[in-house]
């Protein structure tokens, strides 16, 4: 394994995209998504991209890329198929110390593009280091019919309920166990069945209970 899978929070941070090309405009909405501040490098715009450079939600450099580009931004994807380009673009990342994907050409880049399933704040990746992509996206779909919209709605529960658990039990022990007996219990099945009343109810319970076991041996 040569990568290390992490996640980043790209919330107003400058990104740059270099076109036009093939996945140009999945790109620009991939980060834009995520909150980073997006510029597009390319000398003509599809309709959908140059429609948000008209709404003022994107700068746009209307030309091809040259030196110098890289500079201030904290991220850069080229979905160019000029691989001399990349190599260059790439080498100028790497000085600058840039997190730098060429589209298609991973000799040329620092970070990959997994593919994504997303229910709510839970999201899977699947990534194969560039040498699979399509492994990657028929896992994807089979992870999509897997995993239905109630892990999403389950873990935005345990989210709301997360400030009260730490308030009420002290010991990190006690919500360990809380947490795994909430996802093991059956209020995934009443969030799959429609029933959120009936699994906002079992949480509740749960958390009581914890709450009681943790005096309890405090107590003792």
């Amino acid at each position: 394994m040569n990568s290390f899978p992490v996640f980043l929070k790209l919330k107003a941070q400058p990104c740059l995209v270099i076109g036009p090309g093939r996945e140009f405009g999945a790109r620009v909405a991939a980060l834009s998504r995520a909150g980073a501040r997006v510029t597009v490098l390319a000398p003509e715009l599809p309709p959908e991209v140059a429609a948000r450079v008209e709404a003022g939600e994107l700068a746009w450099i209307p030309r091809l890329p040259r030196e110098g580009d890289l500079e201030d931004f904290f991220l850069v994807v080229s979905c160019i198929d000029d691989r001399e380009t990349n190599r260059r673009l790439f080498s100028e990342a790497q000085r600058r110390g840039v997190l730098f994907n060429a589209l298609d050409d991973p000799q040329h880049a620092n970070f990959s593009f997994p593919a994504l399933v997303r229910r709510g704040p839970l999201t899977l990746a699947i990534a194969t280091e560039g040498k699979a992509p399509a492994l990657a996206v028929r896992l994807k779909e089979e992870l999509a019919r897997l995993i239905g919209p109630e892990y999403g709605a389950l873990a935005e529960l345990m989210a709301e309920v997360r400030p009260e658990v730490t308030d009420r039990i002290k010991a990190f022990e006690h919500r360990r166990r809380l947490w795994y007996r909430i996802v093991d219990s059956p209020v995934l099945e009443h969030l799959r069945a429609g029933q959120e009343a009936r699994a906002r109810a079992l949480i509740r319970e749960m958390i009581e209970r914890a709450r009681e076991e943790a005096a309890n041996e405090a107590d003792g």
